[in-house]
């Protein structure tokens, strides 16, 4: 894993690429281009499958949820029992 220090190549800091690219050649200024979309593609590409994975884990909790009322159910009908012996 990599640290602050040191960022990965395809996630960068925006603040990793130059503000301005007056002193580039035009050559030079599309390798920066393009590498800039590249770690743009990436990066949005891991967000998406970010936003799909909490997706799929808060659908796993509905499905989770009617078992926590079966439970609570459960344990009103042994009360209930309880009550009547």
């Amino acid at each position: 894993m990599t640290t602050p220090e040191q960022s990965s190549p395809r996630f960068r800091s925006a603040t990793e690429f130059p503000k301005t690219i007056d002193s580039f050649s035009p050559s030079e200024a599309n390798n920066l281009y393009v590498e800039m979309r590249e770690c743009l593609i990436f990066t949005n590409r891991s967000r998406s499958q970010l936003i799909r994975r909490n997706e799929e884990h808060k659908e796993s909790g509905k499905i989770c949820q009617p078992h926590y009322k079966l439970m609570g159910l459960e344990s009103t009908i042994l009360a209930e029992k309880s009550q009547k012996c």
